[in-house]
């Protein structure tokens, strides 16, 4: 049973309107709607970002050459930028690629290459060898099924004097303008604002502190602790015309900050900003980056708490960057704060205030809603769960921390700041212990993830965040794959066409894009308008309705309302409507998914 939740009126769709690319009520910020989050780069994802795949590949395996032996716990002595430098006779070094990601990988033709003395080969269940040229030190493989263990790269042979290198395994994707990024993938991600780089920067627990610790572009592997090198985020923030969202590791020394932001400043291209965070969450006690600030912040800047000495680090860092970024407009300075615990905010203000000045653009906190886990797994024993009663806690947890975003809102507005949700989206997990071992019941928590209600979960939790000020938010994360560890991924792998979640993001992000009306830029607001934002934004909606809503400047009042079913045909130019020196937005109305209506409507769920 699919099942149908009621998400308040129209009205409030007008308050979201408001917040697409506009100057915020804290600053003149200019926002845009939305952002995501990129999930970790690793060989077990279901997305594959980047059309040459042998840099999302595991770390070097030993394997014996003949044997079935998957891994012989012999030692890969490791050269420059992670290559094997030798290998023993019998000996095959072995990269895993798309391993246990749900055989989510394309089939057809892979074209590997190297460079080097040695021998590589593509091989796993349904590889097999098209064409080889040793002078070129070329190879072609047709893979004609998948299998849960995926592909493997192995050197067979490498010369110590002259080892295998620079090796290259290029996908059967589309890529018609040669680009280096996965078409496929850059369509899901097109119609955000802005791409947060926290686990590509692998800033969580993070050991890296000098400039040489990061990763390198020539690196083999692109799947470690130290993240996707920068040369590439910014590559795919340029390609899709995205903001860059750095998260600065907890220990970096100012010359790898000085040295990022000029990396930054050379390369990200024009019109592009760079949004700036020192680390990520170091409010939260789990990870090195508290401790550091615990242990080490507070008594280099003598402060009385660990949220002051965050902030004070990001006043720094922000600083640093300031310096090396010509353009002043191109840096937006992030301050993050606890969403349960306004305090946090309140003391990394406090830190990142120097000589009377907050050195700060934004104050970012989360967007989450979920579940009591404990009342709902009670409920899935008792025979009595599914997916309606579990909807209804959600949005129990959606209403619960309305009042936390209201209370982090008017900190940050004291401050002049606009509130911006660094993460947000379900929260949907199994605890630690029966729960995770459970596998029905994390079955049933998927299947919850799966219906339709989830995609109209997000859109009243995105309404409620507008409702209590929040500006743009940064969903979490594009991809992922479902496990008992959670189903963070708005989609679960790049096959998924139809996730509720998604949809219901993207969706939310066309209402936004339409506050400017006019997306042709012919003068007027029309159909070519409309055809426009659904070729655009990637959505796979049916354009059957839309509202015209005109209403007075910073009022959630609508003054006209479209008549839900009416021919879109029949629609009158906004622009011929009289407002009270307000706006016009153009809106997607009623939305069919699945075949089903999806209405806005007053009933409670």
């Amino acid at each position: 049973m699919k099942t149908k939740l009621a998400l308040g009126g129209l009205a409030v769709l007008v308050c979201v309107l408001l917040a697409g690319l506009s100057p915020t009520a804290a600053s003149d910020l200019r926002l845009p709607a939305g952002g995501v989050n990129l999930a970790p780069y690793r060989y077990w994802t279901g997305a594959y970002p980047f059309v040459d795949t042998a840099k999302m590949g595991s770390a070097w395996i030993s394997t014996t050459a003949g044997s079935n032996v998957w891994n012989d716990g012999r030692a890969v002595p490791l050269g420059a930028y992670g290559y094997p430098s030798q290998l023993a006779a019998d000996q095959v070094a072995r990269s895993l690629v798309f391993t246990h990601n749900g055989r989510h990988y394309p089939l057809g033709a892979y074209r590997l290459r190297w460079s080097g003395d040695g021998e590589v080969e593509l091989s796993g269940s349904g590889a097999a060898l098209l064409s080889s040229d040793p002078i070129a030190q070329t190879a072609t493989y047709d893979v004609t099924q998948t299998n849960s263990n995926g592909l493997f790269l192995d050197i067979r042979r490498t010369n110590p004097a002259d080892p295998v290198r620079d090796i290259s395994l290029l996908a059967p994707e589309p890529n018609p303008s040669g680009s280096t990024i996965n078409a496929r993938y850059a369509a899901d991600l097109r119609s955000y604002g802005v791409l947060r780089m926290m686990d590509w920067n692998g800033v969580n627990n993070s050991t890296q502190s000098d400039w040489s610790h990061r990763t390198h572009r020539d690196d083999a592997h692109w799947g470690t602790s130290n993240g996707v090198p920068y040369e590439a985020q910014i590559e795919v923030c340029n390609a899709m015309g995205q903001d860059l969202w750095l998260n600065v590791p907890h220990a970096a020394s100012d010359a790898y900050v000085e040295e990022l932001a000029a990396l930054v400043d050379e390369q990200l291209a024009t019109g592009l900003r760079v949004w700036v965070e020192y680390s990520n969450e170091v409010w939260n006690a789990t990870f090195d980056q508290h401790a550091y600030a615990r242990d080490v912040l507070r008594a280099r800047f003598d402060v009385d708490s660990t949220p002051t000495a965050y902030g004070r680090r990001s006043a720094e860092i922000f600083e640093l960057f300031a310096d090396e970024i010509d353009e002043q407009d191109r840096l937006v300075r992030v301050l993050g704060g606890q969403t349960g615990n306004p305090w946090v905010l309140e003391k990394a203000i406090e830190g990142a205030t120097v000589g009377g000045v907050l050195q700060a653009d934004a104050a970012a906190v989360t967007a989450y809603f979920g579940a009591d886990r404990d009342a709902l797994y009670a409920s899935y024993l008792a025979g009595e769960a599914d997916v309606e009663s579990a909807a209804r806690l959600l949005k129990d947890g959606v209403d619960a921390n309305s009042p936390k975003w209201r209370a982090n809102h008017d900190l940050a507005e004291a401050a002049g700041l606009p509130l911006i949700a660094y993460e947000a989206g379900q929260h949907l997990l199994a605890a630690p212990g029966d729960q995770h071992n459970d596998a029905g019941y994390v079955a049933f928590l998927q299947e919850v993830n799966r219906d339709p209600v989830m995609g109209e979960l997000y859109e009243y939790m995105h309404q409620r965040w507008k409702q209590e000020g929040g500006q743009t938010i940064v969903f979490f994360n594009d991809y992922g794959k479902w496990d008992k560890w959670g189903s963070w991924g708005l989609k679960e792998n790049v096959d998924d066409v139809d996730s509720p979640k998604h949809l219901a993001v993207q969706a939310i992000l066309a209402w936004e894009a339409a506050s400017g009306g006019d997306l042709n830029n012919d003068g007027s607001i029309g159909l070519p308008d409309l055809d426009l934002l659904h070729a655009g934004y990637g959505t796979v909606y049916g354009l059957h309705e839309f509202s015209l809503i005109s209403h007075h400047f910073g009022l959630s009042q609508p003054i006209v309302d479209f008549p839900w079913g009416q021919a879109a045909t029949s629609v009158p130019e906004p622009r011929a409507i009289a407002t009270a020196g307000g706006m016009v937005g153009v809106a997607l109305g009623a939305r069919r998914r699945r075949g089903r209506s999806l209405r806005h409507d007053t009933r409670a769920i």
